[in-house]
């Protein structure tokens, strides 16, 4: 299960709205809303349908709701700066959430349980999310799972080049 944990209030919401055999089995945290604004959006996927949530209190209800059983096809859509996924049914191609490309890698796995999940398939997920933040000083690393430049001992690799050149 991929899973970022819920809100108090788009929690309490889902509580009420959940029927006795539906289980939650994917949230996600988006930072875009459908407008490009930033902004909190949620995807919940269930394992009979797909709920997207804003989570201001005053909202009782999903901002779309769809049964997983309709979607015939998920696919994530690359925009300038940005993406969003779209599900497609017999009748139409609907986008479900905006995110920025920082969040690209979470949902492309999302789109691939909700494919999944609409085929009835088991839900197996990657939940291992490479690293894209130094852990020391919090800056952007320029590829994933790589050096932070900021924090890397420029002495100690001037030695260790110096040792390539003792030598000649």
């Amino acid at each position: 299960m991929l899973y970022d944990p819920l809100p108090s209030d788009v929690d309490q919401v889902m509580s009420r709205l959940l029927a006795p055999e539906e289980a939650i089995r994917i949230t996600a945290n988006s930072d875009m809303t459908e407008e490009g604004q930033f902004d909190d959006r949620w995807l919940i996927v269930t394992n009979q349908r797909i709920l997207t949530f804003s989570p201001d209190g005053g909202r009782q209800k999903p901002l779309l709701e769809l049964p997983i059983k309709e979607i015939k096809e998920a696919k994530t859509e690359a925009l300038v700066g940005a993406g969003y996924i779209e599900v497609t049914t017999n009748q139409q191609a609907i986008p479900l959430l905006h995110y920025s490309n920082s969040l690209a890698d979470k949902f492309s796995e999302v789109v691939r349980g909700i494919q999944q999940l609409s085929k009835g398939e088991e839900l197996k997920l990657s939940t291992e999310r490479p690293k894209i933040r130094c852990e020391k000083c919090g800056r952007r690393l320029p590829e994933k799972d790589g050096i932070c430049p900021a924090c890397l001992k420029k002495s100690a690799v001037l030695l260790r080049i110096a040792s390539f050149l003792k030598p000649y």
